[in-house]
């Protein structure tokens, strides 16, 4: 149980060191939600992934380019799972891609009743 307890901390320490880095690189303006999602992710991966990896993520801010659809969090979010989960050349999907995926997904529609940006930023 001790373990269990000691695994659990540190997932949720790591878990607000992502949080807290996006969000500086947000806050900041260095960086879009869905940007800051993939750059933190893959620094914090040991940069498994060229810095240029953080392009793919440009085009998903507020709510893909603009839109106010699916929040670039999320959609960030989905994308630096891929980079764990993902697959290269057609071999078998990872399950985990999809749990960890919907796990995303109904987490934030849990907490914002929504993954659309512009319900989300809503007051």
């Amino acid at each position: 149980m001790i373990k269990e307890a000691n695994k659990d901390e540190a997932k949720i320490k790591k878990i607000e060191e992502v949080r807290s880095i996006a969000e500086g690189y947000f806050i900041r303006g260095e960086f879009f939600c869905s940007e800051a999602v993939v750059k933190t992710i893959n620094d914090l991966l040991g940069k498994p992934f060229g810095d240029d990896v953080t392009k793919l993520a440009s085009g998903f801010p507020i709510g893909i380019g603009k839109s106010g659809c699916v929040c670039g969090a999320v959609s960030g979010g989905v994308m630096a799972l891929g980079m764990s989960y993902g697959r290269c050349h057609g071999e078998a999907m990872h399950e985990e891609m999809f749990t960890h995926s919907a796990d995303l997904h109904n987490h934030i529609k849990g907490m914002y009743k929504s993954t659309c940006c512009r319900v989300m930023v809503k007051d």
